[in-house]
């Protein structure tokens, strides 16, 4: 898929992928032991030449996986590319959602401004020697330390004069074997709950690394507008006395049940209102890979919510113990013979909090590409 601004004709960026897969696709073929084809898509206009991140790309990329029922799509763009950490990359990769994408941004520059030319040899083995590297990380591929090899680390080379070949061709050959895309076919909310779990169930370090890196539950404080909504109501809360009153009324079993049914439907709420999920459009064809990049979303916003949910009870707690007068309780005509302790006012804290919650989920603001750039979908980057 071909992602360009008005700064590059069209006609030169699909020019410059037709070159870049005859340059790669010998060495693929050859390292793999299996025939590679690729197709190039329709051309995707980006409205301005600003920086882009590469979850930017995910939804229109994982509609074109779905459509053309492809096993990997290679994203090429023009554009600055940012990583999770703002920095400016020669391209970005995700096993988890079979997902590539190659900035020629640096790789045309020179310095001081100026710039090579899209077509000029050493961007295009550069390119190439860049989307070799990028397309084994993809398979899984390790790091290989022996510089001229396509997984030895990248960086441009004015001296390449050749596209460098993979160092491990018979593991190259074993990861390609267990690389074509399984699809499944869904037609129910149950079916489509059973691909999703059996997809995560035979993927688990896919998950389980992308959460690591994701570091999830402290998605709220890159967040803003979501902790502000949900903060915001304990001050008004914690003060009122028919809250406590009714806190005070429910029992420890009520509120963290709850709590939990809120911050799972809140979790929910955010992945369908935002439409996080991948595809965007509704498809009745799920590829493994794009099931187990929702499954990572949905969890991750999980953890996110729970995360959330600690933040606001401990906030709410603090100001139960050192800013609420202890004997203002007493002047409440329907709390006056109460006497809270230290599991009580837990308790508040846990109900407050999960107002907290469900109040972030609906006013967060929050929107679908922001949520996607903080989520580690992309797992590595060059």
């Amino acid at each position: 898929m071909l992602a360009a601004t008005s700064s590059i004709p069209h006609d030169q960026l699909v020019s410059f992928a037709r070159q870049l897969m005859q340059d790669a696709l010998p060495e693929l073929e050859t390292a793999t032991g299996r025939p590679w084809h690729f197709h190039i898509t329709e051309p995707l206009s980006l409205g301005s030449n600003e920086r882009r991140h590469a979850g930017d790309f995910l939804g229109e990329g994982s509609l074109r996986l779905v459509e053309g029922s492809f096993d990997l799509i290679v994203i090429i763009t023009d554009i600055a590319v940012m990583s999770r950490r703002d920095r400016i990359v020669f391209g970005l990769s995700s096993p988890l959602a079979r997902t590539v994408v190659l900035s020629t941004h640096r790789l045309r520059r020179l310095g001081r401004g100026d710039k090579l030319a899209l077509d000029a040899r050493q961007v295009r083995m550069d390119a190439a020697a860049l989307l070799l590297h990028l397309i084994g990380q993809t398979l899984g591929a390790p790091s290989d330390p022996r510089p001229g090899t396509a997984m030895s680390p990248f960086q441009p080379d004015p001296q390449r004069d050749r596209v460098p070949p993979f160092g491990d061709r018979k593991a190259m050959e074993h990861l390609a074997s267990r690389f074509p895309e399984r699809e499944h076919s869904v037609g129910s909310p149950a079916g489509d709950l059973g691909v999703h779990l059996g997809s995560a169930l035979r993927h688990p370090r896919l998950v389980l690394r992308a959460l690591l890196r994701n570091r999830a539950i402290l998605l709220p404080l890159k967040m803003p507008a979501l902790a502000t909504a949900a903060v915001a109501p304990v001050f008004v809360l914690v003060f009122s006395a028919e809250f406590w009153d009714a806190g005070l009324g429910m029992s420890q079993l009520t509120a963290w049940s709850y709590a939990g049914v809120s911050i799972l439907a809140a979790s929910l709420f955010l992945c369908f209102a935002q439409r996080l999920f991948l595809p965007r459009k509704e498809s009745h064809i799920v590829p493994e890979h794009l099931a187990v990049a929702n499954v990572v979303i949905f969890l991750s916003m999980l953890m996110a919510i729970i995360g959330l949910f600690v933040m606001v009870a401990a906030l709410a707690l603090a100001i139960e113990l050192w800013v609420f007068p202890s004997d203002l309780i007493s002047t409440w005509p329907t709390l006056s013979n109460e006497q809270a302790g230290i599991a009580d006012l837990l308790k508040i804290a846990v109900f407050i909090s999960t107002v907290g919650v469900t109040t972030g989920a609906l006013a967060g603001g929050l929107h679908r590409r922001q949520v996607l750039r903080h989520m580690a979908l992309f797992q590595t980057e060059v």
